[in-house]
């Protein structure tokens, strides 16, 4: 066998085994591959997804650094490790970095523009993660694209462009798992204000969400002191 017969008979497998769900079975296939064939792109690319599936970030950001010491000008391979430390951890500024040299190599890539829109959303940059997330979504109206703009729109009050960004997106892609987990998130949340703040805080919401509500919460508590009922303190219990 070629080099790139293995590297395809490879790949092969895996490949089907995640619509069965099968992620441990692909990311234990995918890693004997890289052991065998260490220094093939596709293949590393392919390893770190699988090992995101089952939550192996460190397996993935070791497997995405080698693919880009093997070559810098893999833009998908910032970009993945990127949005990775974005969306998974709290080391925003890197990811940014590594989305900046992504946005470098393809800066006409809708899914990039997307990685910077969301980690420039994480960082509280609201205004221009927006304006990212809107031209991605107008090059590639994506459901995961939809979902972040949608949310990003929520954050900043404009919670029916959101809905129908969401809505007329699952009508294009009915059944798609990311735009209903939003909605189902943000309904929820949403909910959550004729029950007890603390709680919903405890969900952990997106910075920019709870800030939002925060303070909308703090206008109210001064219109009630400018109307004579005054209450003490502020805090999540009240």
């Amino acid at each position: 066998q070629t080099t790139r017969q293995r590297v395809q008979e490879a790949q092969a497998e895996p490949a089907i085994l995640p619509d069965a769900n099968a992620h441990k079975d692909a990311f234990d296939l995918l890693a004997d591959a890289v052991t065998k064939l260490p220094n093939v792109p596709d293949l590393l690319y392919d390893h770190a997804m699988a090992a995101e599936k089952v939550d192996r970030l460190d397996v993935l950001e070791t497997s995405l650094r080698k693919l880009i010491e093997l070559r810098p000008d893999h833009a998908h391979a910032y970009n993945a490790l990127g949005y990775t430390l974005a969306d998974r951890t709290d080391r925003l500024q890197e990811a940014h970095d590594l989305i900046g040299q992504a946005l470098k190599l393809a800066p006409d890539d809708p899914f990039i523009q997307d990685s910077m829109g969301w980690v420039l959303y994480r960082l509280g940059r609201l205004d221009e993660g927006r304006a990212y997330l809107e031209r991605a979504f107008k090059l590639r109206p994506d459901p995961e694209i939809a979902a972040h703009l949608g949310e990003v729109l929520w954050a900043q009050g404009q919670r029916d462009e959101a809905a129908r960004i969401w809505r007329s997106t699952l009508q294009e892609h009915p059944g798609n798992e990311t735009l209903q987990a939003v909605i189902k998130k943000f309904t929820q949340w949403a909910g959550a204000f004729a029950d007890d703040l603390r709680r919903w805080l405890d969900t952990r919401p997106p910075f920019g969400i709870a800030l939002d509500v925060l303070v909308r919460a703090g206008h109210g508590l001064a219109g009630a002191h400018r109307a004579g009922l005054v209450h003490g303190d502020f805090k999540p219990d009240n």
